[in-house]
């Protein structure tokens, strides 16, 4: 038995909570010992502005016995809001708990992503700084493949940008996924929207721009004929669900009672339901194309937008800046939903880039398997 303590944002969700299981998932197939898995939940933390005594007393009461700390999957990476607390950016490290703590354990940091938002301030010194000591303070760091390399490029020096290296997000790793469907094989299952949605103002204004942009979206499940799916509690905020044409793929007491690591994977299985989807959550983009549902991608964050540079699918993908994104966005749902040849063009580029991931993924898995032995 081997026991590892696995650091993330627990519980709020899917998309997170799939990349932390994914993980776990992928990383047991190379350990031959059985893994107890200790949870930390970001959370705790960033309730209390990463208090120092917090910090430092939660560590040490969850690493006692751990040969190892994991951190990640998703968006962990973060300063803008989170520049107010003592570490100066969303995660509780810098040089000074590090010093305190004396871990004699590795740390791994896996997949996880630099979050920005735009109109939303990025980090500070302070909080590059913590970062910088995470990653010299890890075995092996690596960042996520939507863009986040790029940002990290653009903030930290040299000597700690040297140590990190890309790999798949968490989230695109399964060990299944659904058949190809034909357009008439498409058209009998359910169209849906996954949303994106922000509790804080400054972000949403960065997302939307302006109320005519949020009304369409609004108005885009009746218009567009689509079920909505929600990631986390806040994509319920805004939909007038009480209303004749608005759909939900499940209602938020039955979110809310499935969205642990232990029980997810009753709401994992809707996709198995869905044609094709317009995706605006970065999980949900990353979802559904490791399972194979066909997608178009509606970018209100760059994450989104990056993600379908760097891999070949900004031929699937609206920006909100972007002219007429509106009537763009509906042309390109219609195609995928009418041209046989452009959905096959959609399938035969996702093979090839699962493909590659799972290759990738592994390795990276391989590599941790055999640092900890």
């Amino acid at each position: 038995m081997i026991k590892i303590a696995h650091f993330g944002a627990y519980g709020t969700n899917i998309g997170d909570t799939v990349a932390l299981d994914n993980i776990r998932i992928q990383i047991s197939k190379y350990i031959e010992q059985d893994i107890e898995w200790v949870p930390i939940n970001v959370i705790g933390f960033l309730e209390c502005k990463n208090n120092k005594n917090y910090i430092l007393k939660t560590f040490k009461e969850h690493l006692k016995g751990c040969s190892a700390l994991f951190i990640g999957g998703g968006g962990l990476l973060e300063g803008g809001p989170f520049n107010d607390t003592y570490t100066g950016w969303k995660l509780p490290f810098n040089d000074e708990i590090f010093e305190e703590l004396r871990l004699e354990i590795p740390i791994y940091v896996i997949g996880a992503g630099i979050n920005y938002f735009r109109s939303v301030a990025g980090f500070t010194e302070k909080g590059v700084q913590g970062l910088a000591s995470l990653i010299n303070n890890s075995r092996i760091f690596s960042l996520r493949n939507d863009g986040s390399m790029d940002s990290a490029k653009e903030i930290l020096p040299a000597s700690a940008l040297d140590k990190v290296i890309e790999v798949p997000d968490p989230g695109l790793i399964y060990d299944y996924e659904y058949p190809r469907m034909t357009i008439e094989e498409l058209n009998s299952k359910e169209k849906v929207l996954q949303p994106a949605f922000n509790g804080g103002m400054h972000i949403m204004i960065g997302r939307f721009l302006n109320n005519e942009n949020f009304n369409k979206i609004i108005r885009m499940p009746v218009e567009m004929g689509l079920k909505i799916l929600p990631h986390t509690p806040k994509d319920y905020m805004h939909f007038p669900l009480n209303f004749a044409g608005f759909e939900i793929a499940w209602d938020k007491a039955y979110f809310q009672q499935h969205s642990s690591i232990d029980s997810y994977l009753a709401l994992l299985k809707y996709y198995e339901n869905v044609g094709c989807s317009i995706a605006m959550r970065g999980h949900g983009q990353m979802i559904a194309l490791a399972l194979n549902v066909p997608s178009v991608y509606f970018s209100t964050q760059d994450k989104v937008l990056n993600f379908s540079k760097k891999n070949n699918l900004i031929e699937f993908n609206v920006d909100i800046n972007d002219d007429n994104w509106y009537a763009r966005l509906n042309n390109l749902f219609a195609r995928l939903t009418t041209e046989q040849s452009f959905l096959d063009s959609w399938y035969d580029n996702r093979d090839i880039l699962v493909s590659q991931y799972q290759y990738q993924f592994s390795n990276l898995c391989k590599q941790i398997a055999e640092d900890l032995a």
